[in-house]
């Protein structure tokens, strides 16, 4: 399966952490890529791509997003 689109390229890891990145080809993992106070995040409990900053920001709040199929 390959995640993420033209239309759907913001993500949003497990600690809150939105990113932009294009599409992952099936079978490679998504890290996320952001620094914080801890430094490099790294995780790769990555939620599957929104449509917008706005959205992957609203996505722990909003529903239950799915997770992406290399989450863990």
């Amino acid at each position: 399966m390959t995640t993420g689109d033209e239309q759907h390229r913001w993500w949003q890891c497990y600690r809150g952490h939105v990113f932009e990145h294009g599409p992952v080809p099936e079978g490679e993992q998504l890290q996320c890529p952001e620094y914080d106070a801890d430094g490099w995040c790294g995780t790769s409990f990555v939620f599957m791509p929104f449509p917008s900053r706005e959205a992957a920001e609203a996505g722990l709040i909003i529903g239950r997003p799915r997770w992406a199929p290399w989450a863990g």
